[in-house]
């Protein structure tokens, strides 16, 4: 028998629809999550393309390859006003010509990019203040090999320099200093680009970027709430005395947060955890039975590439492998009691994990080391 039919509950992002995140086992709909998200958002589609998802409809977002994964993303805001208008006074230009109308990587404004033609050490920027530290992003296209200059600084000399690929991509800058406040592009101190196409600019107060938010009428901020997806399986489908909890997911950023997908009971008090702390740079495998910690494995983790986790429970044996190796065992503990949802935040409700998810397996029957190390395998 092989490790996918022996799993109780499987979660390969394929279906969706509002308000819910399919998963293919068990058939009758018991492993399904509920999803929320109050409104709309945008994603990577298979085509390589931006494009708009509707309130409380989950994302299947293709920007790591041709499989999907869940896309969980934090409440953030777009703080740039004029995220399309290039040619808005808004933007402030020094000898850059604007030019509207050109193809755009997305599904919805298809010709929502601006040409954006360049003299020797030329600029464009606008005044943003996000009272904290931020990140800046724009998806910009242009010569390949040549390199341009942008970021968030006090003044146009600012930013930092990026190479350009040819094709669509998104320059991300990190500023980490909220009293500065000019979102810049330019050709200053050397850069060289000349012709440039660019769509949608974004400043939002974390210390990564998140998927882009553009407001319905240009002129004000919008906002993106978080994802929220919870509640697969009944007590039917999990085994408190033994099993695995598999995950293959990536953070989406190191931001310095508890980062939980777990499976508990209803009061929270019996509990089986993974933690992504990147605050303490980290991995924790938790137990809990009856209120109380039995196993609390804690192990040097960093990274937001895509890894797999496997969290094994058994009295006597409770193990964590990631990536083909096991990584850490404890033999003392009592194993959790009534076990009855599965989701991707902690016990209590805090801590959800915001990255993307390709797969999520429970199996009721606690697997062999062997099995462990195939299934985790990359």
């Amino acid at each position: 028998m092989g490790l996918f039919s022996k799993a109780s509950i499987v979660m390969t992002p394929n279906g969706v629809k509002a308000g819910k995140v399919y998963s293919i086992k068990p058939s009758n709909g018991d492993g399904d999550f509920t999803f929320s998200r109050s409104t709309v958002a945008n994603k990577e589609a298979s085509d390589d393309l931006i494009t708009e998802v509707a309130a409380n409809v989950p994302r299947l977002d293709y920007s790591d390859g041709t499989c999907p994964s869940i896309l969980l993303e934090p409440q953030s805001t777009n703080l740039i006003t004029y995220p399309l208008s290039f040619d808005n006074a808004y933007w402030a230009k020094s000898g850059v010509t604007v030019v509207g109308g050109q193809t755009a990587p997305s599904t919805d404004n298809p010709t929502g990019a601006f040409k954006l033609t360049f003299a020797s050490d030329n600029y464009m920027y606008a005044t943003v203040s996000s009272g904290a530290a931020d990140t800046s992003s724009i998806y910009i296209k242009g010569t390949a090999g040549e390199t341009i200059k942008f970021g968030k600084a006090g003044n146009v000399g600012g930013g930092s320099f990026f190479t350009l690929s040819g094709d669509w991509q998104r320059l991300e800058f990190y500023n980490s200093n909220a009293a500065l406040n000019v979102v810049l592009l330019s050709t200053l101190s050397g850069a060289t680009a000349r012709v440039v196409y660019v769509f949608g600019a974004q400043v939002e107060a974390l210390p990564y970027p998140t998927s882009l938010m553009l407001p319905a009428t240009e002129g004000s901020t919008v906002t993106r709430t978080a994802d929220l997806c919870t509640n697969s399986g009944t007590v039917n489908d999990f085994n408190s005395v033994e099993g695995v909890l598999y995950v293959e997911a990536s953070l989406l950023h190191d931001d310095n947060s508890n980062k939980y997908i777990g499976i508990a009971d209803a009061s929270g008090n019996n509990a089986v955890q993974l933690d992504l702390d990147y605050s303490n740079s980290r991995l924790q495998f938790v137990v809990r039975s009856g209120g109380v910690v039995q196993v609390n494995i804690k192990l040097p983790y960093l990274g937001t590439s895509t890894d797999k986790f496997a969290l094994k429970w058994i009295l006597g044996n409770f193990s964590i492998f990631l990536n083909g190796n096991l990584i850490g065992t404890q033999t003392s503990g009592v194993t959790p009691i009534g076990l009855s949802n599965l989701n991707f935040n902690s016990s209590t409700g805090s801590g959800p994990f915001y990255g993307k998810v390709k797969d999520l397996r429970v199996y009721k029957k606690a697997l062999t080391d062997a099995e462990l190390i195939t299934l985790t395998t990359l």
